[in-house]
Formats: C-alpha cells, sequence, structure tokens
C-alpha cells in the first residue's frame, strides 16, 4: 500500500482467496456473443476467466490505455 501524502510503500496487504469460485462467478454472468469476462493482475496476467484454458496458458491482456489530461 501507498502512503497517499509520500506516495512510498506504506505496507503489504497479503489475502488468501479460493480461485475456483471467482471462477464460478464469471462463469455464472451472462454476456452477449463477442463479450468476455475475465480478471487480471497487476502484471496483466489473466487470473480468472470464463475459460479455465485461457488461464492456465498463462495469458496477457493489455487492455485499451486510457490518457488522464487536466483542464484548467
Amino acid at each position: 500500500m501507498l502512503d497517499a501524502r509520500t506516495g512510498l510503500v506504506d505496507g503489504v496487504l497479503a489475502s488468501e482467496v479460493r480461485i475456483r469460485t471467482i471462477w464460478d462467478l464469471i462463469a455464472g454472468i451472462r454476456v452477449s456473443p463477442g463479450q468476455s469476462v475475465y480478471i487480471v493482475d497487476a502484471q496483466n496476467t489473466v487470473v480468472a476467466h470464463r475459460n479455465p484454458s485461457v488461464v492456465l496458458r498463462g495469458s496477457n491482456f493489455d487492455g485499451p490505455h486510457r490518457t488522464v489530461s487536466s483542464q484548467v
């Protein structure tokens, strides 16, 4: 976790999750043809997908890049 004031690492958060439960949740989501549902980690590696082989292949997803602009 980053300190909002300094931007420095202030701590680490670790957790244990049951990926199978997340996979089951994603599998139950209704999508239209051409749509997909998945979860990626901080390195853009797919960790949950409707098709488990996508995860098992170690697939990566590089989503659309967002440009943040500020207006004065």
